[in-house]
């Protein structure tokens, strides 16, 4: 006896998202982001870094005892691809804002 065929997910109306999935063009702007962002092991060790809350570049260079510059690279690319997200900006004694980045959406 034959099982019937599963029925697909519910969509959200979006043509890219199907049952919470989001599915992405390898030509798209954000695919090419997401791909960036992800393709060094340490932004994934950076991600895991922020599962436990709102981090500020500071902090995440010194929990990965990476450069400061190093930090903000990786963080920067992993909120262009909205992996990460700015989620405060505190007033810098030293003269410009530093802003805390989270988990993105």
């Amino acid at each position: 006896m034959k099982r019937p065929a599963p029925s697909p997910p519910p969509s959200s109306g979006d043509p890219g998202v199907c049952g919470g999935v989001t599915v992405l063009d390898p030509g798209d702007g954000r695919a090419q982001k997401i791909g960036r962002a992800i393709a060094s092991p340490l932004a994934g060790e950076i991600l895991q870094d922020f599962t436990g809350g709102p981090r500020t570049l500071s902090a995440v260079a010194d929990a990965l005892r990476i450069p400061l510059n190093t930090a903000k690279y990786h963080v920067e690319n992993l909120v262009a691809a909205d992996l990460l997200g700015a989620v405060d900006v505190h007033p810098h004694h030293a003269g410009g804002p530093r802003r805390s980045a989270g988990p993105g959406r």
